[in-house]
Protein backbone atom coordinates (compact mmCIF):
# COMPACT_ATOMS: atom_id res chain seq x y z
CA UNK A 1 0.00 0.00 0.00
CA UNK A 2 1.79 3.27 -0.92
CA UNK A 3 0.53 6.35 1.37
CA UNK A 4 1.18 10.02 -0.08
CA UNK A 5 2.08 12.67 2.26
CA UNK A 6 3.09 16.37 1.53
CA UNK A 7 5.86 17.59 3.49
CA UNK A 8 6.19 21.58 3.85
CA UNK A 9 9.72 22.41 4.67
CA UNK A 10 8.75 26.13 5.65
CA UNK A 11 6.58 24.09 8.75
CA UNK A 12 8.01 22.22 11.87
CA UNK A 13 6.80 18.72 11.55
CA UNK A 14 4.12 17.97 14.69
CA UNK A 15 4.09 14.01 15.66
CA UNK A 16 1.08 12.72 17.32
CA UNK A 17 0.64 9.35 20.01
CA UNK A 18 -2.57 8.26 21.31
CA UNK A 19 -2.87 6.73 24.67
CA UNK A 20 -5.35 4.53 25.00
CA UNK A 21 -6.73 2.55 28.36
CA UNK A 22 -6.76 -1.16 28.27
CA UNK A 23 -5.54 -1.36 25.00
CA UNK A 24 -7.95 -0.29 23.32
CA UNK A 25 -10.80 -2.08 24.57
CA UNK A 26 -13.63 0.71 25.56
CA UNK A 27 -16.28 -0.98 27.89
CA UNK A 28 -19.64 0.56 26.37
CA UNK A 29 -21.02 0.45 30.03
CA UNK A 30 -18.41 2.86 31.38
CA UNK A 31 -19.78 6.62 31.63
CA UNK A 32 -16.45 7.74 29.64
CA UNK A 33 -13.10 7.49 28.66
CA UNK A 34 -9.59 9.07 29.88
CA UNK A 35 -7.69 9.65 26.38
CA UNK A 36 -4.24 10.87 25.94
CA UNK A 37 -2.48 12.89 22.92
CA UNK A 38 1.36 13.63 23.12
CA UNK A 39 2.38 15.75 20.61
CA UNK A 40 5.96 16.00 19.75
CA UNK A 41 7.68 19.15 17.37
CA UNK A 42 10.55 21.57 17.16
CA UNK A 43 8.22 24.44 17.31
CA UNK A 44 6.27 25.03 20.55
CA UNK A 45 3.29 22.38 20.95
CA UNK A 46 1.47 24.52 23.93
CA UNK A 47 -2.01 25.44 22.88
CA UNK A 48 -1.89 23.37 20.25
CA UNK A 49 -5.73 22.08 18.95
CA UNK A 50 -5.96 18.67 18.89
CA UNK A 51 -9.27 17.24 17.42
CA UNK A 52 -10.19 13.55 17.95
CA UNK A 53 -12.96 12.07 16.06
CA UNK A 54 -13.38 8.13 15.12
CA UNK A 55 -12.89 6.18 11.63
CA UNK A 56 -15.85 7.65 10.22
CA UNK A 57 -14.65 10.86 10.65
CA UNK A 58 -17.61 12.18 13.68
CA UNK A 59 -15.97 14.32 15.72
CA UNK A 60 -15.63 13.19 19.54
CA UNK A 61 -13.67 15.80 20.93
CA UNK A 62 -11.30 18.93 21.16
CA UNK A 63 -8.32 19.74 23.33
CA UNK A 64 -5.54 22.31 23.57
CA UNK A 65 -2.21 20.91 24.35
CA UNK A 66 -0.37 21.87 27.81
CA UNK A 67 3.10 22.63 28.63
CA UNK A 68 4.10 19.81 28.39
CA UNK A 69 2.60 18.73 25.13
CA UNK A 70 -0.35 16.68 26.21
CA UNK A 71 -3.90 17.28 25.26
CA UNK A 72 -6.37 15.12 27.67
CA UNK A 73 -9.83 14.10 26.38
CA UNK A 74 -12.85 12.65 28.46
CA UNK A 75 -14.84 11.10 25.96
CA UNK A 76 -18.36 10.03 26.70
CA UNK A 77 -19.12 6.43 26.01
CA UNK A 78 -22.36 7.53 24.61
CA UNK A 79 -20.93 9.07 21.18
CA UNK A 80 -18.33 6.34 20.59
CA UNK A 81 -21.16 4.52 18.40
CA UNK A 82 -22.41 0.67 18.29
CA UNK A 83 -20.14 -2.57 19.69
CA UNK A 84 -18.24 -2.69 17.21
CA UNK A 85 -13.91 -2.60 15.76
CA UNK A 86 -13.15 0.67 15.42
CA UNK A 87 -10.77 3.79 14.74
CA UNK A 88 -9.64 6.75 17.08
CA UNK A 89 -8.11 9.73 14.92
CA UNK A 90 -6.11 12.71 16.39
CA UNK A 91 -5.58 15.16 13.91
CA UNK A 92 -4.15 19.24 14.07
CA UNK A 93 -4.40 21.91 11.75
CA UNK A 94 -1.31 23.84 10.19
CA UNK A 95 -0.45 27.14 11.20
CA UNK A 96 2.58 29.41 10.69
CA UNK A 97 4.43 26.70 12.88
CA UNK A 98 3.52 23.88 12.25
CA UNK A 99 2.43 21.82 9.69
CA UNK A 100 -0.96 19.57 9.96
CA UNK A 101 -0.66 15.85 11.68
CA UNK A 102 -2.72 12.96 11.81
CA UNK A 103 -2.62 9.50 13.04
CA UNK A 104 -4.73 6.61 14.20
CA UNK A 105 -5.08 3.67 16.52
CA UNK A 106 -7.39 1.02 16.67
CA UNK A 107 -9.96 0.01 19.20
CA UNK A 108 -12.98 -2.27 20.10
CA UNK A 109 -16.05 -0.72 21.52
CA UNK A 110 -17.17 -3.45 23.95
CA UNK A 111 -20.66 -3.98 25.16
CA UNK A 112 -21.31 -6.00 28.23
CA UNK A 113 -24.02 -8.54 28.14
CA UNK A 114 -26.71 -10.24 30.94
CA UNK A 115 -28.77 -13.30 31.15
CA UNK A 116 -31.27 -14.34 33.38
CA UNK A 117 -32.25 -17.61 33.80
CA UNK A 118 -36.11 -19.07 35.12
CA UNK A 119 -37.18 -22.32 35.68
CA UNK A 120 -40.40 -24.00 35.54
CA UNK A 121 -40.00 -25.71 38.62
CA UNK A 122 -37.33 -26.65 41.18
CA UNK A 123 -38.09 -29.80 42.33
CA UNK A 124 -38.60 -31.96 39.34
CA UNK A 125 -38.97 -35.85 38.77
CA UNK A 126 -36.39 -37.90 37.19
CA UNK A 127 -37.86 -37.75 34.03
CA UNK A 128 -40.26 -35.36 33.40
CA UNK A 129 -39.20 -32.29 31.26
CA UNK A 130 -38.70 -28.80 32.98
CA UNK A 131 -39.26 -25.64 31.15
CA UNK A 132 -35.55 -22.97 31.66
CA UNK A 133 -36.80 -19.44 30.21
CA UNK A 134 -34.59 -16.43 30.50
CA UNK A 135 -33.55 -13.16 28.30
CA UNK A 136 -30.28 -12.24 26.73
CA UNK A 137 -30.08 -8.10 26.81
CA UNK A 138 -26.45 -5.50 26.30
CA UNK A 139 -25.43 -3.21 29.57
CA UNK A 140 -28.35 -0.71 28.23
CA UNK A 141 -31.28 -3.72 28.22
CA UNK A 142 -31.47 -3.75 24.46
CA UNK A 143 -32.27 -7.49 23.03
CA UNK A 144 -30.10 -9.56 21.57
CA UNK A 145 -31.91 -11.79 18.88
CA UNK A 146 -31.20 -15.31 17.05
CA UNK A 147 -28.03 -15.78 19.73
CA UNK A 148 -26.70 -18.86 21.08
CA UNK A 149 -27.77 -19.99 24.47
CA UNK A 150 -26.44 -22.91 26.72
CA UNK A 151 -27.92 -24.24 29.03
CA UNK A 152 -25.32 -26.20 31.92
CA UNK A 153 -25.51 -28.30 35.20
CA UNK A 154 -22.59 -28.00 36.40
CA UNK A 155 -19.66 -28.81 33.97
CA UNK A 156 -22.43 -30.44 32.11
CA UNK A 157 -24.00 -29.16 28.87
CA UNK A 158 -27.76 -29.96 29.51
CA UNK A 159 -28.80 -27.96 25.73
CA UNK A 160 -28.93 -25.06 23.49
CA UNK A 161 -31.16 -22.71 22.91
CA UNK A 162 -31.37 -19.42 20.66
CA UNK A 163 -32.81 -16.33 21.61
CA UNK A 164 -35.84 -14.57 19.49
CA UNK A 165 -36.41 -11.36 18.34
CA UNK A 166 -36.87 -9.82 21.99
CA UNK A 167 -33.74 -11.58 22.95
CA UNK A 168 -35.93 -14.27 25.09
CA UNK A 169 -35.14 -17.84 25.05
CA UNK A 170 -37.49 -20.93 26.40
CA UNK A 171 -36.14 -24.66 26.19
CA UNK A 172 -37.70 -27.47 27.41
CA UNK A 173 -34.97 -29.89 28.92
CA UNK A 174 -34.66 -33.11 30.83
CA UNK A 175 -32.90 -32.65 34.18
CA UNK A 176 -29.58 -34.38 34.19
CA UNK A 177 -29.58 -36.22 37.24
CA UNK A 178 -31.02 -37.50 40.39
CA UNK A 179 -30.08 -35.11 43.60
CA UNK A 180 -29.45 -31.46 43.68
CA UNK A 181 -27.96 -29.23 41.36
CA UNK A 182 -27.51 -26.12 39.64
CA UNK A 183 -28.63 -24.67 36.25
CA UNK A 184 -26.55 -21.71 34.86
CA UNK A 185 -27.44 -20.44 31.44
CA UNK A 186 -24.17 -19.02 29.56
CA UNK A 187 -23.69 -16.59 26.34
CA UNK A 188 -20.57 -17.47 24.45
CA UNK A 189 -20.09 -15.09 22.29
CA UNK A 190 -18.45 -15.05 19.08
CA UNK A 191 -17.79 -11.12 18.54
CA UNK A 192 -14.93 -9.61 20.59
CA UNK A 193 -16.98 -6.51 20.74
CA UNK A 194 -19.76 -8.47 22.67
CA UNK A 195 -18.49 -9.66 26.48
CA UNK A 196 -20.29 -13.29 27.57
CA UNK A 197 -22.29 -13.39 30.36
CA UNK A 198 -23.76 -16.26 32.52
CA UNK A 199 -26.90 -16.03 35.01
CA UNK A 200 -27.37 -16.66 38.48
CA UNK A 201 -27.60 -20.58 39.34
CA UNK A 202 -30.99 -21.69 39.29
CA UNK A 203 -30.98 -24.37 42.54
CA UNK A 204 -33.23 -27.41 41.37
CA UNK A 205 -33.45 -30.69 43.31
CA UNK A 206 -34.36 -33.93 41.18
CA UNK A 207 -36.37 -36.25 42.81
CA UNK A 208 -36.64 -39.99 42.07
CA UNK A 209 -39.64 -41.40 40.36
CA UNK A 210 -42.21 -43.18 42.56
CA UNK A 211 -41.38 -46.69 42.80
CA UNK A 212 -43.22 -49.87 41.63
CA UNK A 213 -44.51 -52.45 44.37
CA UNK A 214 -41.45 -55.40 43.93
CA UNK A 215 -44.27 -57.57 43.76
CA UNK A 216 -45.75 -56.18 40.56
CA UNK A 217 -42.60 -55.86 39.30
CA UNK A 218 -42.34 -59.74 39.33
CA UNK A 219 -45.75 -60.23 38.18
CA UNK A 220 -44.93 -58.29 35.07
CA UNK A 221 -41.73 -59.65 34.38
CA UNK A 222 -42.93 -63.10 34.74
CA UNK A 223 -46.27 -62.11 32.74
CA UNK A 224 -44.49 -60.55 30.16
CA UNK A 225 -42.09 -63.27 29.50
CA UNK A 226 -44.83 -65.93 29.02
CA UNK A 227 -46.48 -64.24 26.25
CA UNK A 228 -43.46 -63.62 24.37
CA UNK A 229 -42.33 -67.35 24.72
CA UNK A 230 -46.13 -68.22 23.67
CA UNK A 231 -45.35 -65.93 20.35
CA UNK A 232 -41.89 -66.91 20.02
CA UNK A 233 -40.42 -63.60 19.58
CA UNK A 234 -36.60 -64.53 19.67
CA UNK A 235 -35.12 -61.85 17.39
CA UNK A 236 -32.99 -59.25 18.67
CA UNK A 237 -34.41 -55.40 17.77
CA UNK A 238 -31.58 -53.93 15.17
CA UNK A 239 -33.48 -50.81 15.00
CA UNK A 240 -32.34 -47.82 17.61
CA UNK A 241 -35.62 -47.18 19.98
CA UNK A 242 -36.84 -43.78 19.41
CA UNK A 243 -35.09 -40.85 21.72
CA UNK A 244 -37.32 -40.12 25.14
CA UNK A 245 -38.92 -37.27 24.96
CA UNK A 246 -38.43 -36.78 21.23
CA UNK A 247 -41.46 -35.30 19.30
CA UNK A 248 -42.55 -35.63 15.69
CA UNK A 249 -43.29 -32.08 14.60
CA UNK A 250 -45.75 -31.15 11.56
CA UNK A 251 -43.63 -31.49 8.18
CA UNK A 252 -42.56 -28.28 6.93
CA UNK A 253 -44.50 -26.96 3.69
CA UNK A 254 -47.26 -25.51 2.51
CA UNK A 255 -50.97 -26.25 4.17
CA UNK A 256 -53.79 -25.13 2.71
CA UNK A 257 -57.10 -24.12 4.74
CA UNK A 258 -60.37 -24.91 4.66
CA UNK A 259 -62.09 -23.82 1.50
CA UNK A 260 -63.96 -21.00 2.21
CA UNK A 261 -67.25 -19.55 0.04
CA UNK A 262 -66.24 -16.08 -0.25
CA UNK A 263 -62.36 -15.68 -0.21
CA UNK A 264 -61.61 -14.18 -3.29
CA UNK A 265 -60.43 -16.81 -5.47
CA UNK A 266 -57.65 -15.12 -7.56
CA UNK A 267 -55.98 -14.29 -4.43
CA UNK A 268 -53.62 -16.20 -2.41
CA UNK A 269 -52.95 -15.35 1.32
CA UNK A 270 -52.17 -16.87 4.99
CA UNK A 271 -49.54 -16.90 7.53
CA UNK A 272 -45.60 -18.31 7.47
CA UNK A 273 -44.45 -19.39 11.48
CA UNK A 274 -41.83 -21.61 11.93
CA UNK A 275 -41.86 -25.32 12.32
CA UNK A 276 -41.37 -25.84 16.00
CA UNK A 277 -43.32 -23.50 17.89
CA UNK A 278 -45.23 -21.47 15.84
CA UNK A 279 -43.74 -18.31 16.31
CA UNK A 280 -44.57 -16.01 13.40
CA UNK A 281 -41.80 -15.71 10.73
CA UNK A 282 -41.77 -12.16 10.06
CA UNK A 283 -38.94 -11.95 8.12
CA UNK A 284 -39.90 -14.08 5.10
CA UNK A 285 -41.13 -13.15 1.31
CA UNK A 286 -43.60 -14.68 -0.54
CA UNK A 287 -42.43 -14.72 -3.98
CA UNK A 288 -44.85 -15.85 -6.69
CA UNK A 289 -43.23 -17.64 -10.19
CA UNK A 290 -44.69 -18.17 -13.37
CA UNK A 291 -44.36 -22.31 -13.81
CA UNK A 292 -42.81 -21.76 -17.25
CA UNK A 293 -39.85 -19.74 -16.28
CA UNK A 294 -38.63 -19.42 -13.24
CA UNK A 295 -39.09 -14.94 -13.38
CA UNK A 296 -40.16 -13.79 -10.05
CA UNK A 297 -43.38 -12.14 -10.63
CA UNK A 298 -44.55 -10.92 -7.88
CA UNK A 299 -42.76 -10.77 -4.36
CA UNK A 300 -44.65 -9.62 -0.75
CA UNK A 301 -42.92 -9.41 2.81
CA UNK A 302 -44.47 -10.78 5.64
CA UNK A 303 -46.43 -8.77 8.37
CA UNK A 304 -44.50 -8.51 11.83
CA UNK A 305 -47.04 -11.22 12.61
CA UNK A 306 -45.65 -13.16 9.46
CA UNK A 307 -49.14 -12.24 7.49
CA UNK A 308 -48.84 -12.39 3.23
CA UNK A 309 -51.32 -11.28 0.82
CA UNK A 310 -51.18 -11.76 -2.88
CA UNK A 311 -54.32 -10.01 -4.79
CA UNK A 312 -55.73 -9.97 -8.28
CA UNK A 313 -53.34 -12.84 -9.86
CA UNK A 314 -54.24 -13.78 -13.28
CA UNK A 315 -55.60 -16.83 -14.00
CA UNK A 316 -52.55 -19.97 -14.58
CA UNK A 317 -50.25 -22.26 -12.70
CA UNK A 318 -47.76 -20.81 -10.63
CA UNK A 319 -45.16 -22.10 -8.02
CA UNK A 320 -45.22 -20.14 -4.59
CA UNK A 321 -41.78 -20.21 -2.65
CA UNK A 322 -41.54 -18.74 0.47
CA UNK A 323 -38.37 -17.53 1.75
CA UNK A 324 -36.33 -16.29 5.31
CA UNK A 325 -32.98 -16.08 6.40
CA UNK A 326 -31.98 -18.84 8.21
CA UNK A 327 -34.61 -20.92 7.26
CA UNK A 328 -35.51 -24.01 4.39
CA UNK A 329 -37.29 -22.49 1.25
CA UNK A 330 -40.93 -23.82 0.40
CA UNK A 331 -41.91 -24.20 -2.80
CA UNK A 332 -45.81 -25.27 -3.22
CA UNK A 333 -47.61 -25.76 -6.69
CA UNK A 334 -50.48 -23.10 -7.13
CA UNK A 335 -53.39 -22.77 -9.88
CA UNK A 336 -55.44 -19.76 -9.73
CA UNK A 337 -58.57 -19.25 -9.85
CA UNK A 338 -59.03 -21.89 -6.86
CA UNK A 339 -62.12 -22.96 -4.51
CA UNK A 340 -60.92 -20.74 -1.95
CA UNK A 341 -58.26 -23.35 -0.52
CA UNK A 342 -55.36 -20.81 -0.90
CA UNK A 343 -56.45 -17.74 0.55
CA UNK A 344 -56.02 -19.02 4.26
CA UNK A 345 -52.69 -20.99 3.97
CA UNK A 346 -50.58 -21.97 6.83
CA UNK A 347 -46.45 -22.19 5.89
CA UNK A 348 -44.31 -23.64 8.33
CA UNK A 349 -40.61 -23.37 7.63
CA UNK A 350 -37.73 -25.13 9.24
CA UNK A 351 -34.77 -23.63 10.81
CA UNK A 352 -31.73 -24.48 9.26
CA UNK A 353 -30.29 -24.71 12.93
CA UNK A 354 -32.62 -27.25 13.94
CA UNK A 355 -32.64 -29.18 11.26
CA UNK A 356 -28.36 -29.79 11.27
CA UNK A 357 -28.89 -30.52 15.11
CA UNK A 358 -31.82 -33.20 14.32
CA UNK A 359 -29.30 -34.87 12.53
CA UNK A 360 -27.37 -35.83 16.09
CA UNK A 361 -30.49 -37.09 17.38
CA UNK A 362 -30.73 -40.87 15.86
CA UNK A 363 -27.17 -41.12 16.11
CA UNK A 364 -27.12 -39.90 20.09
CA UNK A 365 -30.34 -42.69 20.48
CA UNK A 366 -28.28 -45.31 19.46
CA UNK A 367 -25.45 -44.68 21.37
CA UNK A 368 -26.88 -43.72 24.57
CA UNK A 369 -30.36 -45.83 24.80
CA UNK A 370 -32.29 -44.85 27.60
CA UNK A 371 -31.39 -40.80 27.52
CA UNK A 372 -33.11 -37.98 26.71
CA UNK A 373 -32.66 -37.06 23.81
CA UNK A 374 -31.24 -33.40 24.41
CA UNK A 375 -29.21 -34.35 27.06
CA UNK A 376 -26.38 -35.62 25.20
CA UNK A 377 -23.80 -33.27 23.15
CA UNK A 378 -21.69 -34.04 20.04
CA UNK A 379 -18.68 -33.90 22.20
CA UNK A 380 -20.12 -37.09 23.98
CA UNK A 381 -21.09 -38.88 20.59
CA UNK A 382 -17.71 -38.37 19.34
CA UNK A 383 -16.65 -39.87 22.27
CA UNK A 384 -18.42 -42.87 22.23
CA UNK A 385 -18.38 -43.28 18.79
CA UNK A 386 -14.07 -43.43 18.87
CA UNK A 387 -15.05 -46.08 21.94
CA UNK A 388 -17.00 -48.02 19.13
CA UNK A 389 -14.29 -47.41 16.89
CA UNK A 390 -16.79 -46.01 14.65
CA UNK A 391 -15.52 -44.54 11.12
CA UNK A 392 -13.91 -40.95 12.31
CA UNK A 393 -14.72 -38.66 9.62
CA UNK A 394 -18.23 -38.95 9.27
CA UNK A 395 -18.23 -38.94 13.10
CA UNK A 396 -16.06 -35.56 13.52
CA UNK A 397 -18.53 -34.12 10.69
CA UNK A 398 -21.51 -34.70 12.20
CA UNK A 399 -20.46 -33.80 15.41
CA UNK A 400 -18.84 -30.27 14.41
CA UNK A 401 -22.10 -29.49 12.08
CA UNK A 402 -23.95 -29.87 15.26
CA UNK A 403 -21.81 -27.67 17.46
CA UNK A 404 -21.66 -24.94 14.20
CA UNK A 405 -24.90 -25.03 13.70
CA UNK A 406 -25.74 -24.17 18.28
CA UNK A 407 -23.07 -21.65 18.44
CA UNK A 408 -22.59 -20.14 14.94
CA UNK A 409 -23.21 -16.55 14.26
CA UNK A 410 -24.75 -17.77 10.96
CA UNK A 411 -26.89 -20.65 10.42
CA UNK A 412 -25.30 -23.58 8.38
CA UNK A 413 -25.73 -23.15 4.35
CA UNK A 414 -27.55 -25.80 2.42
CA UNK A 415 -23.43 -27.34 1.55
CA UNK A 416 -22.79 -27.20 4.91
CA UNK A 417 -26.61 -29.14 5.57
CA UNK A 418 -25.90 -31.56 3.36
CA UNK A 419 -22.48 -32.52 4.48
CA UNK A 420 -23.97 -33.36 8.30
CA UNK A 421 -26.89 -35.02 6.87
CA UNK A 422 -24.67 -37.58 4.71
CA UNK A 423 -22.21 -38.22 7.87
CA UNK A 424 -25.29 -39.04 9.69
CA UNK A 425 -26.37 -41.83 7.51
CA UNK A 426 -23.12 -42.73 7.36
CA UNK A 427 -22.42 -43.38 11.15
CA UNK A 428 -26.06 -44.73 11.12
CA UNK A 429 -24.86 -47.33 8.38
CA UNK A 430 -21.74 -47.99 10.53
CA UNK A 431 -23.49 -48.52 13.42
CA UNK A 432 -26.04 -51.20 11.77
CA UNK A 433 -23.13 -53.14 10.08
CA UNK A 434 -21.82 -53.06 13.89
CA UNK A 435 -24.72 -54.12 15.65
CA UNK A 436 -25.22 -56.92 12.51
CA UNK A 437 -21.90 -58.20 13.05
CA UNK A 438 -22.10 -58.13 16.93
CA UNK A 439 -25.69 -60.08 16.60
CA UNK A 440 -24.04 -62.97 14.20
CA UNK A 441 -21.05 -63.75 16.10
CA UNK A 442 -23.36 -64.08 19.10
Amino acid sequence: MEVERVVDASRAEVRLRVAVPDEGRLRLDAPDHAIEVRVDSDAPTRGLRVRLTDELGRGLATSDADAQGVARFRVPSSRLGAPSAGRLVARTDSDPLRAEAQTEVPIVRVAPTRVSLAVSHSRPVRGDAIRARGRLVDFAGRPLPREAIGLFAGRARVTTTLTDADGSFDARLAPPREGPSTLVARFESDAPWREPSASPGVAIVVLAPNRTPVGWVIATLVATATILAAVGVGGRRRVPPAPLGSQHPPAPGVEAGARRFRADRDGIGGVVVSLRGGDPVAEAHVRLRGSADAADLLTVPCDPLGHFALAGVAPGDYALEIVAPGHEAVVQAIRVPHRGEWSATRVRLERSRDRALDALTPVAAALFPGRHWGTTTPGEVRARAEDRRLPREPVATLAEGAERAGFAAKPPSAEELRATEAARDAVLDALHFDTSRSDTRR
